[in-house]
């Protein structure tokens, strides 16, 4: 899994994404696989009433 920052650095450009892999990174890797799969299992689509544009 490649992990994307949205919010720019300091400097005001992005931020450089970073790669998990099971095989190497254990217990990292698994605390954002079970923190993207609670988003997943409970978040909702995004609409009007969050401020953006239909």
């Amino acid at each position: 899994m490649t992990i994307w920052s949205v919010e720019p650095s300091q400097e005001g450009t992005p931020c450089s994404p970073f790669t998990l892999r099971p095989d190497r990174d254990g217990h990292g890797y698994q605390h954002f696989q079970a923190e993207f799969d609670r988003v997943r299992e409970y978040g909702r689509p995004v609409d009007a009433s969050d401020g953006f544009r239909g």
